[in-house]
Order: structure tokens, then sequence, then C-alpha cells
């Protein structure tokens, strides 16, 4: 449901990089748009390159992947990644990367969304869709969150047949902020405390009025806990922003609760 701008800076010892600032989409859509989601890891990584991309040199190089598991696609040969693998940034030479180079190593593994591109090739950057399998604010261990992330993939193909041709966007959230004590995001929502959150999936059809607010809600799946608080909050705090407005055209929208807002 967020609207999440990320702003990524990589340090390293020998290398100067640039800021990265990444819009992404809704993750819901992001899984109905892809051609690949799943669990994999990093078998090895090889074959740096300079490729010339119109007006500048981009390093590049190829991860093979070792399949874990798989929601949507099929298998591939290699991922294509902008960035350079871990020793041909460590050979001491000071290196300028572009800011949104990406860098894995071997036995890292990601819960993946992709999509090829017109050559069927899979190429990924900072700013595509790589959950890195670690414990975190939201899960123990990496077992869970694989498994809420399931849950979620499980839910979206469950009910996609009800979503019609709608798209789920990211709203904005007047009350999000960051909270300086914890260094976590809190909203209304956060405020709800509803247990076990990373079992909860919302999937919501709205309609929007010409403020770009929302004047009615009907629920496709609700969350199933303190769903009429929910709903209040969702009517009173979100909003669609200029920007996603502009790409979207539509007074009719999906939105998605999950996880990542409780």
């Amino acid at each position: 449901m967020k609207n999440t701008i990320l702003l990524l800076i990589l340090i390293f010892s020998s290398i100067k990089t640039l800021a990265c600032s990444c819009n992404f989409k809704n993750i819901a859509q992001e899984y109905i748009d892809a051609d690949f989601v799943g669990v994999v890891t990093i078998k090895k990584t090889y074959d740096n390159k300079n490729i010339q991309f119109e007006n500048n040199i981009q390093r590049t190089y190829k991860a093979d992947l070792v399949f874990e598991k798989i929601y949507k696609g099929k298998e591939f040969d290699a991922l294509n990644i902008y960035g350079a693998t871990k020793a041909e940034i460590a050979d001491g030479e000071e290196l300028f990367f572009g800011g949104c180079d990406l860098f894995v190593e071997k036995g890292e593994k990601f819960i993946v969304i992709l999509n090829k591109n017109k050559n069927n090739e899979y190429w990924v950057n900072q700013c595509s869709r790589l959950i890195y399998l670690s414990p975190d604010d939201h899960f123990d261990d990496e077992s869970e969150k694989i498994n809420s992330y399931s849950n979620l993939f499980t839910s979206i193909e469950k009910y996609k047949d009800h979503f019609s041709e709608l798209k789920f966007v990211n709203f904005y959230d007047k009350t999000l902020v960051l909270d300086d004590r914890t260094n976590h995001l809190k909203s209304d929502f956060t405020k709800l405390k509803i247990k076990h959150p990373s079992e909860k999936i919302g999937f919501y059809k709205v309609t929007l009025n010409d403020k770009m607010k929302i004047s009615s809600i009907s629920a496709i799946k609700k969350v199933g806990a303190k769903d009429q608080e929910i709903e209040k909050i969702i009517m009173k705090n979100l909003s669609l922003s200029d920007s996603q407005y502009a790409k979207n055209r539509s007074k009719e929208l999906l939105l998605l609760l999950y996880f990542e807002d409780f």
C-alpha cells in the first residue's frame, strides 16, 4: 500500500557511488505483471563486462541461480545484473558506478519479481524487486519471511478473477511517518496492533472523488481483524498522489493491505 521511495546509498572503501532513487510499483501489481516470481539463491557470479548503452558505458555481470521455489514462470539460464562482482571490486582500483548498481554474492538468497526485456532476458539493478531473505523488523527468520510472501502470492492467485481489469496502486497515507525513537515507520494502521500481521492480507476495490480521495470502498478480501477500524482509516487517511493518478487515469483502483502496513 505504501508509496515507497527509497534513497539507497552504498558505500565501499574502493568505490565511489551515486544515490539511487527507486519508485516501486505496488507489489501485488508487480506480481500480476511479472514473468517470473520465485525464491532463488546465487550459485555463482561471473562475466564482468562494460556495455555501451546510448551515451554511457555500463558495468554488468551475470549470476547463475539455484531455483528454490517458483511461484510464477519457469527457470532461466542466467540473471543479468547492472554492477560488478565482488572480486572485481576488491582489486583495488577506484571505480565509478552508476547509482543503481547491484552487488550480489554467492550464497545470498532472495525472493525475486522479474520481467523479461524485449530480448527475453532478465536484468536487475537496485530498483528491481529483490527481497533479501534475512530476519528484519517483520520476521524472525527466513522461513517465516518466505511463508508470509508465499501467502501473499497465493492470495493474489486465489482472488485475481475478482480484480477485473483494475490495477493495484500505492496510496498516500497522511499518517505515515518515521518514528525517531524506534527508526520504524508508524501510522494509524500500526496503532491497531493487529496480532500476527504477517498472516493478514486485504484486497479492496476503491473509487476516487475529484480530489483523489477515496469516496467508496468494497472489500474483495478483508484483513480479518479489526476490519471496521481498518476501513475507517482507509476512508479517512488514504489518497492518490497526482503522479500516481497521471500514471493510471482511473477513478476505480485496487488497494492492497498486508504485513508491511501493520
